[in-house]
């Protein structure tokens, strides 16, 4: 069995092509092979096997930004509201 992430999914990448143009006994076969190498589930591994990105590449890091609760006009009160507080 493949232990690494990467190994597994460069594993798959290479059997797609295969799988893509085999017939039903065959894209059988070669699902057994791949859940047998990698421990994925058949489910899991056949929804690789027919993906249509490349596995072997890192998917783009995306920021989730939280939208801003209050805008300038509000902060600037806050901090003058706090040096006000501090000063006593």
């Amino acid at each position: 069995m493949l232990h690494t992430k990467s190994s597994k999914l460069d594993y798959v990448q290479a059997k797609k092509k295969d799988y893509r143009k085999a017939r039903r006994r065959a894209k059988t076969k070669l699902l057994a092979e791949v859940v047998a190498l990698t421990g994925y589930t058949r489910p899991y591994a056949a929804s690789l096997l027919r993906s249509h990105h490349d596995l072997t590449k890192p998917k783009p890091k995306t920021k989730h930004l939280r939208a801003r609760l209050y805008g300038p006009e509000s902060t600037d009160v806050d901090r003058k509201s706090t040096r006000l507080n501090s000063s006593h």
